[in-house]
């Protein structure tokens, strides 16, 4: 009878397992900050200086946009997995959390200082919520903000993007709000055509001409710099695409400690040719948004050498083949802010 009661005991217990294994409810759940943008949770009560947050993984840069219309960049490393701390627990699991290590000892933004400034993907995974805090004991019991001082959570901007149902359409150009051009000007003998891609639903964009009319405008200079940029760099011009970067060098001198630090033309053709990053083509430029006429940000896909698109397909993430990149004025001239994109 003792055996019988034990084969049975084991019996409901292997169900159970089996149960919550089907259910979802597994130990390893983890939780990937994306790239993208992030504005305040203000209904948290954790609004603070910084009025937008963006976090380009591919460049491993952040930049904080504060309220006073002033910006701060600065490098990370992501976390390996092994290391990332775990919160929210429930009677079956926890959630393990990305954590990006910020390049910089102390980090200002307004008002607030961080000393060792991590950002860290909070848990449970729904809603898609980040922390920026000091470095120290994370989760436990609960999530990114548990233990630290100061902490400020910020939440994913989802941009809307209108998807046609079939076939090709026209429509008009997106408007540049900056101040260098009055929005009736921008749409003045202008036409878009969008066509529909069947069936990733990706919608590309073709802006003939200039956008403004006049060739020499300032979105079209930009635009021709960051064309310029990518084929250069898929080219081999490297000596001449450092006149148009205008980003930090140092996570290409961290890939490449022997190379000489300050020769800049040798550490790009590294990245592009040995440390992973994507030196291709741009394929189209899907929108641009500028907030003056010295600043603008293009999405843009890009392609690969057999003339597909490129797609981004990172393990754990949501494959990418649309990406932004900031042009801006420096003195006469424009000047390309990211590095291609990083593939490991």
């Amino acid at each position: 009878m003792k055996n019988k009661g034990a084969r049975r005991a084991c019996f409901f217990c292997l169900l159970i397992a089996l149960s919550l294994l089907l259910s979802g409810c597994v130990l390893d759940r983890r939780v990937l900050l994306q790239s993208g943008s992030y504005i305040p949770l203000e209904n948290m009560g954790t609004a603070g200086p910084v009025s937008l947050l963006v976090v380009d993984r591919d460049g491993q840069q952040v930049v904080f946009s504060l309220a006073d219309g002033s910006r701060t960049e600065v490098s990370f490393v992501a976390r390996d997995q092994s290391n990332w701390p775990s919160g929210c627990p429930t009677n079956t699991n926890s959630t393990y959390m990305d954590v990006l290590d910020i390049n910089v000892g102390t980090l200002t933004l307004g008002g607030l200082t961080f000393k060792n400034p991590i950002l860290v993907r909070d848990c449970p995974a729904d809603p898609e919520r980040i922390a920026l805090r000091e470095n120290g004991p994370v989760g436990g019991g609960g999530g990114a903000c548990v233990g630290a001082d100061s902490c400020l959570l910020f939440e994913r901007r989802l941009e809307a993007t209108p998807v046609p149902t079939a076939g090709a359409v026209t429509a008009e150009p997106p408007r540049l709000t900056g101040e260098s051009q009055p929005a009736e000007e921008l749409t003045a003998g202008v036409k878009l055509e969008a066509e529909l891609q069947v069936p990733n639903n990706e919608v590309s964009v073709t802006i003939p001409g200039s956008v403004g009319g006049d060739s020499h405008s300032d979105v079209d200079k930009a635009q021709e710099t960051l064309l310029r940029f990518f084929s250069l760099l898929n080219q081999g011009h490297y000596a001449e695409v450092v006149d148009l970067y205008g980003g930090p060098y140092d996570v290409l001198q961290a890939w490449n400690p022997t190379a000489d630090a300050q020769d800049y033309a040798e550490l790009l053709e590294r990245g592009c040719m040995a440390n992973g990053l994507q030196c291709l083509p741009v394929k189209q430029i899907l929108a641009v948004e500028n907030g003056s006429r010295d600043r603008f940000i293009f999405t843009v896909t890009f392609e690969n050498p057999d003339g597909s698109l490129f797609v981004l397909n990172p393990e754990g993430a949501i494959p990418r083949s649309e990406f932004d990149y900031t042009v801006v004025r420096s003195e006469e001239d424009y000047i390309v802010e990211e590095l291609p994109v990083y593939v490991p």
